[in-house]
């Protein structure tokens, strides 16, 4: 989402709280301490959850539980579909994916994609239960620098693409690293549209506009013209920042014009969305004048 060291990342200027979360024993131990999460980043105030991990539960009712959960969180939960090879959709693995198998309108699951534009591997799909892909493959990420060595399993991927480095970050593999691209993206809508006048993010609802610009503007065919990601998950592609930008934008561009037309204070902000509006928005060929009878086109 964010990169520490370098300062680049999907969204830059976003802030992060971090979790450190006991995933050990058994699955009523994990629920609680996931549910307890949740209900206390409501309370903070944060909007945005991205939880790159998950498992399996035997009872399936883990899942059941958890909704009713999410269904009162005022945001949205993005995780990671898993990374067995698995068709999450498929009863015949006995146990159901927990938590991105769980079925609330303000969770999203994801897959990882490859640079070749196709589905990792290992990354489970699901037409039903996985919402779309992110890229996933070799992203270079932070790793404690104790679990850091030449013979540890986190530093080496099944295709040995992956590259080792000496630091605390080095090229991991999996639905963990896509579920914070998306996670970023996210952040980055909610950025555009909020203290819009037509959407409050007051209720679970407002975000699940987030959530289906993101799965409407997906790569479904990819640059070789083939169509990987088709009946592998709900929207059916690979996410595209940049259409999700460009839709957010058109759909509400009466409400961006109300909100920085009249602000001639905030020109370094001005410049910014007129960049925005310039190369993703579908509304052209109209002027729009400022206070300080600038043009917007």
């Amino acid at each position: 989402i964010k990169g520490f060291l370098t300062g680049l990342g999907v969204f830059d200027k976003v802030k992060i709280v971090s979790y450190r979360l006991s995933l050990s024993g058994d699955y009523p131990n994990i629920l609680n301490t996931l549910i307890y999460a949740v209900e206390d980043v409501s309370k903070k105030g944060i909007r945005i959850i991205n939880f790159s991990a998950g498992g399996y539960d035997g009872t399936c009712s883990s899942n059941e539980t958890f909704k009713q959960i999410l269904l009162n969180y005022d945001g949205l939960f993005i995780c990671a579909a898993g990374n067995e090879g698995y068709n999450n959709d498929d009863s015949d693995y006995l146990v159901e994916r927990f938590p991105s198998n769980v079925d609330a309108s303000n969770l999203i699951a994801v897959g990882a994609s490859t640079p070749e534009d196709s589905i990792w591997g290992d990354s489970n799909v699901g037409e039903t239960t996985v919402d779309l892909f992110a890229p996933g493959y070799c992203i270079y990420s932070a790793v404690p620098i104790t679990n850091c060595g030449s013979n540890n399993s986190i530093c080496e991927d099944a295709m040995n693409h992956c590259f080792h480095e000496m630091n605390g970050y080095h090229y991991v593999t999996g639905t963990s690293q896509a579920t914070p691209v998306v996670s970023g993206c996210a952040a980055i809508l909610y950025s555009l549209l909020d203290e819009l006048p037509n959407i409050s993010f007051d209720n679970r609802s407002d975000f699940e506009i987030i959530k289906n610009i993101m799965l409407d503007t997906v790569d479904i065919t990819n640059v070789y013209g083939n169509q990987p990601f088709v009946n592998k998950c709900v929207s059916g592609g690979r996410l595209n920042l940049f259409k999700a930008v460009g839709k957010t934008v058109s759909n509400n561009f009466l409400n961006f014009i109300k909100k920085y037309a009249d602000n001639s204070n905030n020109k370094a902000e001005r410049k910014d969305f007129i960049n925005i509006i310039t190369t993703s928005s579908s509304k052209t060929g109209e002027t729009w004048r400022f206070n300080d009878n600038s043009t917007l086109f």
